[in-house]
């Protein structure tokens, strides 16, 4: 399964029939009035909410659509976001000890401030993919400079990192690092 946020707040989701057997889901009884449909759906928003930063502020039109091999479903806001976020960038941290490094300096910012972000262990070293709905401030930059490597920016990349990581923190590693 992929996602990738759209501008406007929208987001789209493909699927393999083996995603959506997974998910509980097939395409013949996709039904918004179907309570199995309805679960998927908010788990597949709660997951994007998490990795994408996925805003579900108010009420969602869904399309699914048949694609070769599974499902592709758009989702999109009745009123869509004026102010899109930037896109997720992906840094490396080499060792354990930069890392730990890292969550000290990360101590110096309030915890509300920090952007959401996910942690996967990669070979010998570790990634972070750090989404923001704004630029992360000077400071933060620094800290990330001077501990971590920036590897790439994007969904592409970052969705990359999610399949062929293996997850330590999701959605709020920075949080979790600090302590």
């Amino acid at each position: 399964m992929k996602m990738e946020p759209l501008k406007g707040g929208s987001l789209r989701i493909w699927m393999t029939h083996t995603d959506m057997q997974h998910w509980g889901l097939q395409f013949e009884r996709l039904d918004a009035r179907d309570a199995c449909t309805r679960r998927a759906l908010l788990r597949l928003i709660s997951v994007a909410q998490e990795r994408l930063a996925f805003r579900a502020d108010g009420e969602l039109t869904v399309e699914a659509l048949p694609i070769d091999g599974g499902c592709l479903l758009l989702l999109a806001p009745l009123t869509p976001l004026l102010i899109c976020p930037t896109e997720p960038t992906v840094y490396t941290v080499h060792t354990a000890d930069d890392l730990l490094r890292l969550g000290s300096g990360l101590c110096r910012f309030p915890q509300d401030t920090l952007p959401t972000a996910s942690l996967f262990a990669w070979d010998e070293e570790y990634r972070l993919i750090v989404y923001a709905d704004k630029a992360p401030t000077t400071a933060l930059r620094r800290l990330l400079g001077e501990f971590a490597d920036r590897t790439a920016k994007g969904y592409t990349a970052a969705a990359f990192t999610e399949e062929h990581g293996r997850a330590v923190a999701v959605g709020n590693a920075l949080q979790q690092l600090r302590h």
